[in-house]
């Protein structure tokens, strides 16, 4: 086998197709082979994983450590799902954000206002209706996703300028009058507590958070009962949803090891109480990222989250055309 350069940016050659993989050869040889991770080789579809030796695709999620706009879970042509989504009528955004080595929080939370607030400031050029914003994310996105419903106008959160060469100049995402707040949220298996997710992970034997080095408390840049209350709560969107959350779709799957689901639950009950409209649907046998014990319930799962966010989003930001139904305070 060949091993090559796997960045695609820049205009950087990849892997040629000429060449052959470690998983190619370890196929070859009647092994199982998998990706747990980011894909460089491209986008177009003789350089996508399944034709490059791979079985299975799991791209991580991020937490907030790595990921990017291009991959998301388990789906190997994430850009052509937003494709037909945007098919329907939507304008769709796929947006990066500062992760956890670049910067601590509240960057991440900042970053995604500022692309928010950015798209509604270009609302006319990419023919975006600023007052039917939803945000979607999953995993460290889905954790993004909510705080950007949950913290509309919250002080601390808002975008700010970051430092760079040359002069200032006024910059209208950070300093003017557009709003960043959103009409809807979507979120796959988020996190939404971080005072409580040590103790939900320990009781599931889920991913640990015993460490200083979990996603999470490398995210907030200090250890769990180390963090100031404040700061907790500040990266919490159970602590910011009230009655005035718009609406959100929650979907979890109940054997997530890397999230506990009880996160979820957590979050359903909060909105619950305050009396925000909400969706939570809990697929049984699927973990992280809707994996399943089969290609078949990894894909089943996935399809079954795909339609029930198009059915969330249609129902709210489609008042006028067929809704799926009276969303549940």
């Amino acid at each position: 086998f060949k091993n090559g350069i796997t960045h695609t940016i820049l205009e950087r050659e990849r892997l040629t197709l000429k060449a052959t993989t470690l998983a190619q050869v370890l196929q070859g040889a009647g092994y199982t082979t998998g990706i747990f991770g980011k894909w460089h080789l491209g986008d177009e579809a003789e350089y996508q994983p399944n034709r490059r030796g791979f079985d299975e695709v799991f791209i991580h999620g991020g937490g907030w450590l790595g990921g990017d706009s291009h991959v998301n879970g388990a789906f190997v042509d994430f850009p052509g799902l937003l494709s037909e989504i945007a098919a329907r009528g939507y304008v769709v955004a796929s947006i990066d954000y500062r992760l956890s080595g670049e910067a601590p929080w509240p960057a991440q939370g900042q970053d995604v206002k500022a692309a928010i607030r950015y798209l509604s400031l270009n609302a006319d050029r990419f023919g975006i209706d600023p007052d039917r914003v939803a945000a979607r994310g999953a995993s460290a996105g889905g954790h993004l996703s909510a705080i950007a419903a949950t913290t509309c106008g919250v002080e601390g959160l808002e975008p700010r300028p970051i430092a760079g060469p040359g002069p200032a100049s006024a910059d209208p995402v950070t300093q003017g009058e557009v709003s960043d707040c959103v009409q809807a949220a979507v979120s796959w298996f988020g996190v939404f507590d971080m005072a409580t997710i040590r103790d939900q992970a320990r009781a599931v034997g889920a991913l640990s958070r015993e460490t200083g080095d979990a996603p999470e408390w490398r995210l907030l840049g200090c250890f769990d009962a180390d963090c100031a209350e404040d700061r907790l709560r500040s990266a919490s969107p159970a602590a910011h949803a009230d009655a005035a959350t718009p609406p959100m779709l929650l979907i979890v799957g109940d054997a997530d090891r890397v999230v506990p689901h009880a996160q979820t639950l957590q979050m359903d009950a909060v909105l619950t109480r305050a009396g925000a409209a909400h969706e939570t649907h809990v697929l049984k046998g699927v973990g992280h990222d809707f994996l399943g014990e089969t290609e078949e319930a990894t894909r089943s799962a996935n399809h079954e989250a795909v339609a029930l966010t198009v059915a969330f989003l249609d129902g709210v930001l489609k008042p006028d055309t067929e809704a799926h139904g009276k969303l549940a305070p």
